[in-house]
């Protein structure tokens, strides 16, 4: 493993830490829980991606690989946030 891998694992790694103390200070905001539960599905999905195109190696891969793997992932976080706003409508059997 050459240097320059060290260096990006340890750089990914510092990320990673800083985007989970970013989660865990959300709950201690000031907004509504639609706007909390928005923050953390984008930090997980960032999380996502930082592991997938590290860790997983998928910096490497060609292009196509990458957007078959990187694009459901906002895909499924904006389904989620879409499913937040019928919450309040949904009736209860």
């Amino acid at each position: 493993m050459s240097t320059d891998h060290k260096k990006l694992y340890i750089v990914n790694a510092i990320w990673l830490t800083v985007l989970t103390v970013l989660e865990l200070g959300v709950n201690s905001l000031p907004v509504p829980k639609s706007a909390q539960v928005a923050m953390l599905l984008a930090f997980a999905s960032t999380k996502m991606i930082l592991v997938a195109m590290v860790y997983m190696h998928l910096r490497y891969e060609t292009k196509a690989l990458k957007i078959a793997v990187c694009v459901p992932i906002p895909l499924a976080v904006l389904f989620c946030v879409s499913l937040m706003y019928d919450l309040p409508y949904q009736m209860i059997y």
